[in-house]
């Protein structure tokens, strides 16, 4: 597997475009669930554009999916509104929608350097394209765990996202220091190598 494809795991999404934020995240809240982007987690460069936010959901305690509405603050999404009635796991998830740009290959190549994707630029240069200007297609999948007191729930539930890390536990059972094991699928199917 690819240095690109593991940061992709550690991650638990799909890197973006190298103009706009580059990871995105959940964070539950005491009301809700809050949607940050960047490169510097926990710090968010601000909001992903509501039309940038497709498909919010939370999967219950009891396994039902339910459509989550997102708390606007003008043209962006920067919390999703969170049904906290039963005790138990909930699994919220965010899809967005699938962006495209195009860079010029100077940029582009700088842009894998610094994102330490130095196999990629490899690859552009032993198949002399450092010269060709690039095109990016992105999606982004992001997933928290929710705990509200004891109760059922299913961690390793997959969602079925094209890129997904499915935990083999409950990450929100485990003590600091512990270890979470994780499956990775990419459409729909396991990754070969283990994390």
């Amino acid at each position: 597997m690819s240095d690109a494809m593991r940061r992709l795991v550690l991650a638990l999404c799909l890197v973006p475009s190298p103009a706009f934020a580059h990871d995105l995240w959940l964070i539950p809240s005491a009301d809700g669930v809050d949607i940050g982007q960047g490169m510097a987690f926990p710090e968010s460069v601000g909001a992903p554009h509501m039309t940038s936010v497709v498909k919010p959901y939370v999967v219950t305690p009891a396994g039902k999916k339910q459509k989550l509405k997102c708390n606007p603050i003008g043209e962006h999404c920067p919390s999703l509104e969170f049904p906290t009635k039963a005790p138990g796991l909930y699994v919220v998830a965010v899809e967005t929608n699938p962006k495209q740009l195009e860079m010029k290959a100077d940029r582009f190549n700088r842009y894998l350097i610094s994102d330490g994707m130095p196999t990629v630029y490899l690859k552009r240069s032993n198949e002399g394209q450092l010269n060709k200007d690039a095109k990016e297609q992105y999606q982004k999948w992001s997933k928290a765990f929710v705990r509200r007191g004891t109760g059922p729930g299913d961690a390793s539930r997959r969602l079925g996202h094209l890129f997904e890390v499915v935990p083999q536990t409950d990450p929100t059972l485990l003590k600091p220091g512990s270890i979470l094991k994780v499956q990775v699928f990419f459409r729909g199917k396991p990754l070969a190598d283990e994390f």
